[in-house]
């Protein structure tokens, strides 16, 4: 990225128009001047035109004025006319650039002109698996819809355990983890939210479990509950009603999976620590 002395005023930068050497103008201006020197490369190529008052790179500089950011090239408003000068031209990013090209794309989502590209960095979606949706006709809102449905697993489950703001964005970013750890791509058909909350709900319950047992606690006696809520509140939340979790989970997955679904639907604890063994199924590699 090229380097630019910025005034620190207007009057600065009209006093180095008028004092400033040819040679000094362009060493403080160099980002300015190497813009002037590739337009003007690109003229001799016959590329494009350029106005007589932009030959010398004083003229240009006094028309353009200084570039408001270091990345910033000259670029035509109407890129139809290949001709540079007074008028013509602005400061542009590379982004803006983009967006003024003559072959680039539009499209008009949630009431919005975008161009493909900037859609295709918002969905986080290859450029040119985006563009080839377009071209079959697809609507930008169903391209959307089904780029979210990828991203965040089968439709927008979310377990009835993940009752608070805080719960729903730690299952998001859990289930995002897990399905990007899954290394058995016989298994990734298998990899949807429904199932990772009921795998999650029995490695829940079996973890918990086990650190109430190191803790001594086997059971709780109905009236002893409030002599361990304050230490094992969460594990105590969890074991009992992880089954729940679990069912419920199985029940949503009944919809998408229904195959699946019968071999993770729990009845009991005993069936919740059997299926947190699923956990390692989908994470092994292949044999």
């Amino acid at each position: 990225m090229t380097s630019t002395t910025r005034p620190e005023a207007a009057s600065e930068f009209h006093d180095d128009l008028a004092t400033l050497s040819g040679t000094k103008l362009r060493e403080k201006y160099r980002g300015e001047a190497n813009c002037h020197a590739n337009m003007k490369r690109r003229a001799q190529k016959g590329l494009c035109e350029v106005d007589p008052a932009w030959a010398e790179f004083r003229g240009f500089l006094a028309d353009m004025g200084p570039r408001p950011t270091t990345d910033g090239s000259i670029d035509r408003i109407d890129n139809a006319n290949r001709r540079y000068g007074p008028g013509l031209c602005r400061w542009a990013t590379k982004a803006e650039q983009t967006r003024n090209r003559a072959n680039t794309k539009w499209i008009t989502f949630s009431g919005n002109r975008i161009t493909v590209g900037e859609f295709a960095e918002t969905l986080g979606v290859a450029y040119s698996t985006i563009h080839a949706a377009l071209q079959r006709g697809d609507a930008p809102e169903v391209v959307a819809a089904r780029a979210q449905a990828r991203r965040v697993g089968t439709g927008a489950y979310m377990p009835t355990s993940a009752d608070t703001p805080a719960k729903r964005e730690a299952f998001n970013q859990n289930y995002s983890l897990w399905s990007k750890a899954v290394k058995r791509t016989d298994r990734r058909k298998e990899v949807s939210r429904e199932a990772y909350a009921v795998v999650g709900a029995a490695v829940l319950f079996r973890n918990t479990r086990a650190s109430l047992e190191s803790a001594g606690i086997n059971e709780v006696a109905p009236g002893e509950e409030a002599a361990f809520e304050a230490r094992f509140a969460r594990e105590l939340e969890v074991q009992r009603n992880a089954l729940d979790w679990a069912q419920e989970a199985a029940r949503k997955l009944m919809k998408v999976n229904p195959g699946f679904a019968v071999k993770l639907y729990p009845t009991d604890g005993r069936d919740l620590i059997r299926l947190a063994a699923y956990w390692d199924w989908f994470l092994a590699p292949n044999d």
